[in-house]
């Protein structure tokens, strides 16, 4: 064990520098991506290692973690990210070779009236199911509200995607167009923090909008202006998820946790994984929790025997109790959902799976188009989500920010009628 912890503090290091050097190349995405993994599976697995106990939820407790366990997922979580940081240089190295890419400039047209037919259907039907419920209750039970309504669990996925493209488009008009958006955006903004999904309202609305704000201080002219904007948006983009999501908690579900930072539900996915591997659940989904989130939007009724979802699997697994009692689930996490279909090959698919959101996002990212490249960080952001929930969570929302996308942002009729080619330039 002491010989793995040695080893994981030096994987720890050399992924931090990785990191580092990622950002000095302006490889933004796979920085963020392994930021993130390098917190919430090297250094929680190490956190366990130490402590020689498991952390899921404050209901849950501690449980103690057996040394086995605990080495098996020490290996895992070093193997997935040798395999991602080196496929990442491989991509990147190939890039430099084909040298700066060519960015294609399209001209489109926000589609206000689609934004309003949706922000009335789906607002109102998500609304209308928060009433008949009543708000304390959905804040309690969250998704599981709406999870009886096709109609209604759409618009809970979509309401996010709604808020973060009419705002980017909000701040691009002017008028009673402008007057119109922003009353939409911020009604819309209220619904979503009344359905009790934190990851809805912070990761899908808040941080996207952050992010456009950032990418408006990067392009002024204003230098010193704009350093103390950055500073205080890069505070902001640390302290709105962490603070503002467990304020959320407290007073939403009087869900109040304490101790270490790496104690949090938020950080609990190498716990989730340990737990995961003594209870011997390597392979018993076979896959199926994948099936699951590409078959999400066929209603049971229709496929009784539809199989579970990765959160819903680890919950049955780990906390049977808590789940069938009050219907809180334990994220299974990037290798923990991976384990549970693939076993000891869980690595591999995991390093996968995180390549391929990361290459998704970029494609995105780096339009000339502000609303396209808001899809890019609303993509980003759920995906950063693979990473502590499961592929359901990633897939559902993402093409519903997808087809939305596709639904508001429109080649303009001009350039459609006349055929005319979009304009190219060199990056």
């Amino acid at each position: 064990m002491q010989f793995l912890q040695v080893v994981l503090v030096c994987v720890i290091v050399a992924g931090a520098l990785q990191v580092g050097l990622w950002i000095r190349n302006a490889k933004y995405i796979a920085a963020i991506f392994g930021s993130v993994y390098i917190v919430v599976y090297l250094v929680d697995v190490l956190n366990i290692s130490m402590s020689e106990s498991t952390y899921i939820a404050a209901s849950v407790g501690r449980r103690s973690a057996s040394e086995g366990a605990v080495s098996t997922a020490i290996v895992a979580v070093i193997v997935t990210w040798i395999l991602f940081s080196l496929s990442v240089q491989a991509i990147i190295r190939r890039q430099d070779q084909r040298g700066a890419p060519v960015t294609v400039v399209r001209t489109h047209r926000f589609s206000l009236m689609v934004f309003v037919l949706l922000s009335i259907i789906f607002g109102g039907a998500v609304l209308s199911k928060i009433l008949t419920v009543g708000i304390a209750e959905t804040l309690q039970l969250r998704q599981a509200v709406f999870s009886d309504n096709f109609l209604v669990l759409l618009g809970y996925f979509i309401l996010p995607v709604l808020v973060s493209l009419g705002l980017c488009h909000a701040v691009q008009t002017k008028g009673m167009k402008a007057l119109l958006m922003w009353i939409l955006v911020l009604g819309l903004l209220g619904v979503t923090a009344l359905t009790g999904s934190r990851s809805g309202l912070f990761l899908g609305a808040v941080l996207p909008v952050l992010a456009l704000y950032a990418k408006k201080i990067a392009a002024s002219t204003q230098s010193v202006g704009r350093d103390m904007q950055r500073l205080l948006l890069t505070v902001a983009l640390i302290a709105v998820p962490v603070l503002g999501g467990g304020f959320y908690l407290a007073n939403t579900r009087g869900l109040v946790e304490s101790g270490s930072v790496l104690n949090g539900t938020d950080i609990s996915q190498a716990d989730v994984l340990v737990d995961l591997i003594s209870a011997e659940a390597g392979g018993v989904g076979g896959g199926s929790s994948y099936l699951a989130s590409l078959t999400s939007a066929l209603p049971r009724s229709l496929w009784p025997d539809k199989p579970l979802p990765g959160n819903v699997l680890s919950s049955i697994l780990l906390t049977p109790d808590r789940y069938y009692t009050t219907g809180a689930e334990t994220t299974a996490g990037l290798l923990g959902e991976a384990y549970i279909n693939a076993g000891h090959f869980a690595p591999a698919v995991a390093a996968f799976l995180m390549l391929a959101f990361l290459l998704v996002c970029s494609k995105f990212l780096d339009s000339a188009n502000d609303i396209t490249w808001m899809l890019g960080v609303i993509l980003l952001v759920r995906g950063l989500n693979l990473l502590r929930g499961d592929m359901t969570n990633v897939i559902v929302p993402a093409t519903a920010a997808i087809l939305v996308w596709v639904m508001l942002h429109r080649k303009n009729r001009e350039n459609f009628l006349e055929g005319s080619p979009p304009m190219t330039v060199r990056s």
